[in-house]
């Protein structure tokens, strides 16, 4: 589902702000519109991307998990080696010459998991990060999910410049059957991976650019990850996309990460 090229949009709005500031890789924060905690809303881009300029740079999505920490689809890092990824936490407009929110910092250590959690990534990041690790929820339900990310909008759409946020719904993984093939995901496995269509009727599914994104949910105010995107046959309203479980999630975190869980989310 990951995009290692970007089209070029016209883009129909400007930012203006008091103090305008590039992202370098020290980086540098800007208040963003997404109520969506940072460590939710993290896009992977080239480390050759200009700091103005992220838009065309940006491939996966991500989700701060421990410090320097993160989560992301396996493919997403599989043709690039660490020092060709930089990690933007907190993001939001990548458009060119607009201010981009959040924090650039560079990947040190990509870390594929062993089966059977091998469509899952790891990355190190330098140094610690004043964003907070999102918990990783215990269990997952028929609830609305929400998955931040900069994935195009339709089957041979364009990206959006904002981090868009798609609801869906988790559905029984036997609609998830054909992607289950193609994958060689069998009985023993599948439990590694949940099923979900759109939820909402504006039409947004998730689609390619939006590969490691985390799938969040919302309780008594609080946000926790559910899993990951991993793909789909199409972008279309109503087709159904796989994605990583947390209970997979949870298997290949550290031990020291296990406390931040939460028991009853």
């Amino acid at each position: 589902m990951n995009d290692t090229s970007r089209s070029n949009v016209v883009h129909w709005f400007a930012i203006i702000i008091a103090s305008l500031c590039a992202v370098a890789v020290t980086g540098c924060t800007v208040q963003s519109k997404s109520n969506i905690p940072a460590a939710g809303r993290v896009a992977l881009v080239n480390h050759s991307a200009p700091s103005n300029d992220l838009y065309s740079g940006q491939f996966c999505g991500a989700v701060l998990v421990a410090p320097s920490l993160l989560a992301t689809a396996a493919h997403c890092v599989e043709t690039r080696t660490a020092k060709l990824i930089d990690a933007v936490m907190g993001a939001d407009n990548l458009c060119k010459t607009a201010p981009v929110p959040g924090r650039r910092v560079r990947v040190t250590d990509i870390m594929v998991q062993p089966a059977p959690n091998d469509e899952i990534a790891l990355l190190k990041t330098q140094g610690t990060s004043d964003v907070e690790p999102m918990p990783i929820s215990r269990r997952t339900d028929s609830e609305t999910l929400v998955v931040p990310g900069w994935g195009r909008m339709h089957d041979g759409g364009v990206p959006p410049c904002r981090v868009k946020h798609v609801q869906i719904q988790k559905v029984g993984l036997r609609k998830c059957g054909n992607y289950l093939h193609v994958l060689h995901i069998d009985d023993a496995t599948k439990r590694l991976f949940m099923c979900a269509v759109p939820a909402s009727k504006t039409g947004l599914n998730t689609c390619q650019g939006d590969s490691g994104s985390p799938v969040l949910k919302q309780k008594g105010g609080h946000w926790t990850v559910s899993g990951l995107t991993l793909g789909g046959k199409s972008c279309l309203s109503g087709s159904p996309g796989l994605y990583i479980s947390s209970k997979a999630l949870r298997s290949v975190l550290p031990n020291e990460v296990r406390p931040s869980y939460q028991p009853n989310s």
